[in-house]
């Protein structure tokens, strides 16, 4: 598929009439937790040409194309990513991390990283994660059977905010270096040979539900939330950022 994404990429250059700055993979492949019909979740971030800038209305700032049941591309630009960045999101974050990179102009992803640390509020994503798990947890309470994906799901976004209650920085974007922290080894046991069955198995496979996961799904959250309330808002300085936004679009605005 490498290939396939990469030539639909140049194409979107040229029919759009963007640059894309960033390309990645964002999802279960990313992750490291796919199964072999997972589709290909392709995130961009792209910018226009510096005189697309320069106008009193605003455009649309979103690129999604269609999607089939192999591939999903869609993307930000760059203004939009700049903002939410500031905002200490945890998407723009994740992929920002991910190991899989179709496409990148040189020293872009490595500044933003080098900046994380300045944007990061331990506050904002660590509730990004609870409310994923809230979600997707309500969808499988009662259920005798689960999904693997949504299993894997819950526990990505759980461990995720179980790193920011640890260690107050950026969670990894990559299952295995979160895994630790289920500090459980039966558990820990049965989640890794899960991890096995999902890489030979449809997305639609199901496992019994697992009573124990579910109590510590339920602990974790609740230490979580608690957690979270005692954490202030954190917003980073935007000089930065708009010095980055100028270079990228060829230069100073004035």
């Amino acid at each position: 598929m490498k290939p396939l994404i990469k030539a639909q990429l140049a194409r979107l250059e040229v029919e759009k009439g963007i640059r894309i700055l960033f390309a990645c993979e964002s999802g279960s492949r990313a992750w490291g937790f796919p199964s072999p019909d997972s589709d290909y979740d392709v995130r961009i971030i792209y910018a226009h040409p510096k005189d697309w800038y320069l106008s009193i209305d605003e455009q649309k700032d979103t690129l999604e194309l269609p999607q089939s049941d192999e591939l999903d591309i869609s993307g930000w630009e760059l203004r939009k990513a700049l903002r939410i960045f500031r905002k200490s999101n945890a998407v723009i974050y994740e992929w920002l991390q991910s190991p899989i990179v179709y496409a990148q102009q040189a020293g872009f992803r490595e500044s933003l990283l080098a900046m994380m640390p300045a944007y990061f509020s331990a506050r904002t994503v660590l509730h990004h994660h609870l409310g994923l798990v809230q979600n997707a947890y309500g969808d499988i309470a009662g259920q005798p059977e689960v999904k693997l994906k949504k299993y894997f799901y819950i526990l990505r976004s759980l461990l995720s905010a179980a790193w920011v209650r640890q260690y107050q920085t950026v969670p990894p974007m990559e299952f295995s270096p979160l895994l630790p922290l289920l500090a459980d080894p039966p558990l820990v046991a049965v989640i890794t040979t899960w991890r096995a069955q999902k890489a030979q198995s449809a997305e639609a496979a199901k496992v019994p539900a697992l009573p124990d996961l579910h109590w510590y799904i339920e602990q974790e959250m609740a230490a979580c939330e608690s957690f979270a309330r005692t954490l202030s808002p954190h917003t980073g300085d935007t000089a930065l950022l708009n010095d980055f936004f100028r270079h990228w679009i060829g230069g100073d605005m004035d």
